[in-house]
């Protein structure tokens, strides 16, 4: 009989394939403010309508958008899509938007030291700054703001006229419940100029306003009234600097 061959015959590898669709979904986190408000009808017409809703310093909500994306995983990796990848999508097309309108607290990465530091400043209290005047941020961006409402230079004029109007009562609001020692008060109204300031890019103005709605917050009354200055001299430059372009802006 022939002797056996001590050599094995070589087997071809076969690609691996995984079969069925995969599903993966990501989270991502935001917040956006509206008003309904119907300028055809009365304010006691809108109130019964809308409630809530049709407030003049606009009403806010928080969301979660959840991103699914599906297919057949990759025979080399397992993966449908790069999960980093889809992570900085959702960085770009939602929340470095929502960083740039300002939000309560939140930090996208990167994180600068600037933005760290401004957070733990509302955060913390006691050895907060705050923005400096003509550092980091301009008094108005005006051009943040129209990249934000897709270049409608109309709808920003109104909400430009719209903070013109509000902003000064809702500053008198804040301090009448910071001298009255009502927290909750005065961080909703801290709030409402907050994100007020944020819709017309005025940067430094929302982030006063946020580092005295976390004072509130945290039952922080001093340090609140020690930011007030600060605050009331932001608004009072913003509010000349409107007037001041207001040809410009249409208004």
């Amino acid at each position: 009989m022939p002797a056996k061959s001590a050599r094995k015959k070589s087997v071809a590898r076969v690609p691996r394939v995984l079969r069925g669709t995969v599903y993966i979904t990501r989270q991502v986190h935001f917040n956006a403010a509206h008003r309904l408000h119907n300028p055809a009808k009365s304010q006691a017409w809108n109130e019964k309508q809308y409630g809530l809703c049709t407030n003049p310093h606009w009403h806010g909500h928080n969301y979660v958008l959840e991103v699914t994306v599906k297919g057949q995983p990759d025979p080399d990796t397992g993966y449908i899509m790069d999960l980093g990848e889809l992570k900085r999508i959702l960085q770009r097309a939602i929340l470095d938007k929502c960083k740039r309108v300002g939000m309560n607290g939140y930090l996208a990465k990167p994180v600068s030291n600037a933005d760290l530091k401004l957070l733990f400043a509302g955060l913390a209290g006691s050895g907060a700054r705050g923005p400096e005047a003509g550092g980091e941020h301009s008094l108005l961006d005006v051009r943040g703001s129209l990249d934000n409402l897709g270049g409608d230079l109309g709808l920003y004029r109104e909400i430009v006229g719209m903070f013109a109007e509000s902003a000064p009562e809702v500053m008198r609001e804040l301090i009448s419940a910071l001298d009255g020692a009502d927290a909750a008060r005065a961080e909703q109204h801290a709030h409402n100029l907050k994100g007020m300031a944020a819709n017309i890019g005025a940067r430094r103005l929302a982030e006063l306003a946020g580092i005295i709605q976390h004072g509130a917050r945290a039952s922080r009354p001093g340090e609140c009234q020690a930011w007030i200055p600060r605050l009331r001299d932001e608004l009072e430059s913003l509010m000349a600097a409107l007037a001041a372009a207001g040809e410009t802006l249409g208004s």
